[in-house]
C-alpha cells in the first residue's frame, strides 16, 4: 500500500531551473518574499527593474512514498505456510498517473480443504497485529537439549500485561484464557552414580543377572534409575583337611580302649541353632518373634544425592563391642551377634532385652556411649536411657562426609546395610513433577537387629508363603508363634551365620597354660617339703 505526502521545496529565483522527481508535482506555489528593492553586492536592486514580483516561492508538491508499507509482509514471510489466493487494485493514481497505488491481497493459511473460519478477520491499511502464539525464547535452552524433556506446563498469568486494543477479542490472543505459561524441564546433570553397583562389579564371585528400567524412569531416551541384580556366592570354594580320630585304641594289660570319636561337622550349625532359640525367646513376644523394621532412603535421580549407599562403620554398634563396657563391671551384654544398639533409635527398649544381669559384685560407675546410659553398680547393669542427640552425634561421626546431607534414619540404614541386617523390598518413586517425570525414588528395607534374625526372614517367609508387601507399606512383622513352628530349618542355609560363629571362637593360649600348669606343680612340690 502506498501514501502520498506533501513535501514543502523552497527555490529562489536567482538559482535558475530546478530538476524534479518523476514521481512528484507541484500542486501550489506561495511568494514569501515581495520587497520592492533589496541591496544586492552593494548594488541596490529593486524587482520592478526585472518585471518580476516576488523574490521568493514557496512551492507545494506532492509525492508517491518511494517506501510503501506492506501489511501483507507478515504472510509473505509465512511462506509457505500462508499463500495468497487473490490480489485486486483498490485505488488508482489520479494525479501521476503511475497506476494501482493501493491493492487489496487475500491470503489464506493452514489447511486450504478447511473451509474459511468464522472469525476471519480482513486487514485494513492499519491494523493491530494478534498472535496467540508464547515467546518461547527464555526456554530455547532446555527445549533443545537432548538431555531435557517437558515435565510440565502451567499457566501463571490469566490477564494481559497491558489492556487489548478496541476490537480485539481476548479469546483471539488468549483462546484458553491464559497470557503467560511457565514451563518446567527435568534435565539429565550428566553425573552417575553406580556406587551401590560398584562392589558387586568388582567382585569376581559376583555375576550380572539382569539388568532393568522401568519406563517411567527415561528420560528422552536415557535411563535414570537402573536396578541390576548380581548372583554372588557367599564364600569361594575351598577344600579342607582334618585328622579323622575314630578307631584310635588305647591298650594296657591286655585291656583296650576305643579314645576315638567322630568329627562333628555339626558344631557350628549347632551353636547358630542355639542362638536362633535364644534370639527367640530374648526378643520375642506371644505375638511375634524376630521382628523386623521398617526403614528407607532416597536418590534423587540424575546423580544429585544418593542417601542408599553402605557404610561398614556400623560394626562398632555391636553388643560384642558394648560387651567390652559392659565386662568391666563383671556383667553380660546379650549376645554379641546382635546389633540392638543399633535399632535403640527405633526402640530404645531393645537395650533393655538385650542385659542378662546377674548379680555378681561390680564397682558402682555409670558410663554412656551411643546415647545409651548403663549404670553398673551391685545389682547389675542397668539401662538407665537414651538420649537422642549423642546418638545422633555419634552416628555422624561413623558416616561418609557424603551423607551429611541425608536424614538421620537414613545414615543409620546405611550402617544397618553395611553390616548385612537388612532386606531390600523395593522401590518407588516419592517425588515426581506433575508431567509425571520421577525426580525422586525412596527404597524400603526390613532391617533387623540380628544377622540370623535376618537369614531366617529371608528364607523361612519363602518357605511359609510370606511376603514383604509392597515398597510403599512393606511387611516387616515376625513370625506368628504357628508360623515360626512351621518352618523347616533343616532346609535353612545358615552358612552365613555359622562363619560368624566360627569367626568368634578364640582357642586358648598353650603357651600360657602349660607355664601356668607348671606353676602349680612347682607350688605343690614345694608346699610339701615346707610341710
Amino acid at each position: 500500500m502506498m501514501y502520498r505526502v506533501a513535501t514543502v521545496i523552497f527555490a529562489l529565483f536567482v538559482l535558475g531551473g530546478v530538476a524534479f522527481a518523476g514521481d512528484c508535482r507541484r500542486t501550489g506555489s506561495v511568494c514569501v518574499d515581495s520587497t520592492p528593492c533589496k541591496t544586492v553586492s552593494g548594488q541596490q536592486v529593486c524587482l520592478s527593474q526585472f518585471g518580476l514580483s516576488c523574490w521568493e516561492y514557496e512551492d507545494t508538491y506532492t509525492c508517491i512514498k518511494p517506501n510503501a508499507v506492506n501489511y501483507c509482509q507478515p504472510f509473505i514471510d509465512a511462506q509457505p505456510a500462508c499463500w495468497q489466493t487473490g490480489s485486486q487494485c483498490s485505488q488508482m493514481d489520479t494525479l501521476l498517473n503511475t497506476g494501482c497505488m493501493k491493492y487489496t491481497q487475500t491470503w489464506r493459511c493452514n489447511d486450504p480443504s478447511m473451509p474459511t473460519p468464522s472469525n476471519t478477520i480482513r486487514l485494513d491499511d492499519t491494523y493491530t497485529l494478534v498472535s496467540s502464539n508464547y515467546d518461547t525464547s527464555q526456554c530455547q535452552s532446555p527445549s533443545g537439549n537432548p538431555n531435557c524433556s517437558l515435565a510440565e506446563s502451567k499457566c501463571v498469568q490469566t490477564t494481559p500485561d497491558s489492556p487489548l486494543p478496541p476490537g480485539i477479542d481476548p479469546a483471539q490472543v488468549a483462546p484458553d484464557g491464559c497470557y503467560r505459561k511457565q514451563e518446567t524441564y527435568a534435565c539429565l546433570t550428566g553425573r552417575t552414580d553406580t556406587s551401590e553397583c560398584d562392589g558387586y562389579a568388582s567382585n569376581p564371585n559376583c555375576t550380572l543377572q539382569s539388568s532393568r528400567c522401568d519406563p517411567a524412569d527415561m528420560v528422552n531416551g536415557q535411563c535414570t534409575f537402573e536396578t541390576k541384580t548380581y548372583r554372588c556366592m557367599s564364600q569361594p570354594p575351598k577344600t579342607s583337611t582334618v585328622t579323622d580320630c575314630s578307631g584310635q585304641l588305647f591298650c594296657q594289660d591286655g585291656k583296650c580302649f576305643d579314645k576315638g570319636y567322630e568329627n562333628d561337622p555339626d558344631f557350628a550349625r549347632s551353636m547358630a541353632l542355639l542362638e536362633t532359640a535364644r534370639e527367640a525367646g530374648a526378643y520375642g513376644t506371644e505375638t511375634e518373634i524376630f521382628k523386623g523394621y521398617d526403614s528407607r532412603c532416597r536418590v534423587k535421580l540424575g546423580g544429585l544425592a544418593n542417601c542408599c549407599k553402605k557404610s561398614g562403620a556400623g560394626a562398632g554398634m555391636s553388643n560384642a563391642h558394648m560387651a567390652s563396657y559392659a565386662l568391666k563391671a563383671g556383667k553380660l551384654f546379650g549376645s554379641p551377634y546382635m546389633y540392638d544398639a543399633m535399632f535403640a533409635s527405633d526402640i530404645p527398649g531393645l537395650v533393655d532385652i538385650a542385659i542378662d544381669a546377674w548379680s555378681a559384685t561390680g564397682w558402682t560407675s555409670t558410663t554412656s556411649f551411643y546415647g545409651l546410659t548403663f549404670s553398673f553398680g551391685p545389682g547389675g547393669l542397668q539401662f538407665v536411657g537414651f538420649d537422642p542427640y549423642s546418638f545422633a552425634l555419634q552416628v555422624a561421626m561413623l558416616m561418609l562426609q557424603e551423607m551429611m546431607s541425608c536424614e538421620q534414619s537414613e545414615q543409620i540404614l546405611a550402617l544397618r546395610r553395611g553390616q548385612n541386617l537388612c532386606v531390600e523390598v523395593g522401590s518407588y518413586c516419592s517425588e515426581k513433577l506433575p508431567g509425571g517425570i520421577c525426580i525422586e525414588k525412596t527404597k524400603s528395607y526390613c532391617c533387623y537387629n540380628s544377622r540370623l534374625a535376618r537369614i531366617i526372614n529371608e528364607q523361612g517367609r519363602a518357605q511359609i508363603g510370606k511376603g514383604w508387601g509392597d515398597p510403599k507399606s512393606p511387611d516387616c512383622s515376625g513370625f506368628s508363634p504357628e508360623q515360626f513352628s512351621s518352618i523347616d530349618f533343616s532346609r535353612i542355609d545358615l552358612s552365613e551365620f555359622m562363619s560368624e560363629v566360627m569367626a568368634n571362637i578364640r582357642m586358648p593360649d598353650v603357651g600360657p597354660m602349660r607355664e601356668q600348669v607348671g606353676s602349680t606343680v612347682q607350688q605343690k612340690v614345694q608346699n610339701y617339703y615346707q610341710r
